[in-house]
């Protein structure tokens, strides 16, 4: 039985390749800062058509397949890899393998105080918001997803929220191996982390004595 805010359709054992793209389910009004969470799969031969752009912060891990993204340039999207879309940044996507396209959009909304530093950390990796990025595999992305996908199908009370849980999970999992690849290329931001995690302990801390050794 479909629970609500959940739409599921069968895949369709063999679809034109200028069909639309099969829509695997879609979840609304999570909380914050989640917008929705979008699973669709895409057929060999499918193009998405003109560039488009989003209000919002777009994750697309691609489940299976193999993908490739128009920005400015060409960006290959292998399995496993997750693409981090900042917001108004014109793309198109098109499917390049020779199986199915399977991706997991997900929608973060900017600009929401209580989640200032994640979208520092998604500008960090995005040059701000001029350029994608394109984060490695991770051997936790696959299971979380697939937590999430069984949370959802089975629509228990309070699935939204469970699923906002594991979407962090992920989110943050996809955003630290991007910035320790990004680490790697560019030896200037390895003192980030540990910067970040001062300015917190300071925070933590505030009311009582820190001295330079603490920090």
């Amino acid at each position: 039985m479909t629970q609500p805010g959940i739409k599921k359709l069968p895949a369709p054992a063999l679809v034109p390749a200028d069909a639309e793209p099969c829509l695997l389910f879609h979840v609304a009004g999570l909380p914050p800062p989640f917008r929705d969470l979008l699973g669709t799969t895409h057929p060999v031969g499918w193009r998405m058509g003109p560039e488009h752009r989003h209000d919002f912060w777009q994750l697309v891990f691609n489940q299976s397949g193999i993908g490739e993204m128009q920005t400015d340039k060409l960006h290959r999207i292998e399995p496993a890899h997750t693409v981090v879309i900042p917001p108004g940044l014109s793309h198109t996507w098109a499917n390049i393998g020779s199986t199915p396209l399977n991706l997991f959009n997900i929608h973060i909304l900017p600009r929401q105080p209580a989640y200032a530093d994640l979208e520092k950390w998604l500008k960090a990796l995005c040059s701000g918001q001029e350029s994608v990025a394109i984060c490695p595999g991770h051997p936790d992305c696959i299971s979380l997803m697939e937590r999430v996908s069984t949370g959802l199908d089975g629509g228990a009370p309070g699935y939204k929220y469970q699923a906002a849980a594991l979407l962090m999970e992920f989110v943050i999992t996809v955003l630290r191996a991007g910035l320790d690849t990004a680490r790697n290329l560019d030896p200037e931001l390895h003192p980030v982390s540990r910067i970040e995690k001062a300015f917190w302990y300071m925070e933590a801390n505030y009311g009582r004595p820190v001295g330079l050794s603490d920090i």
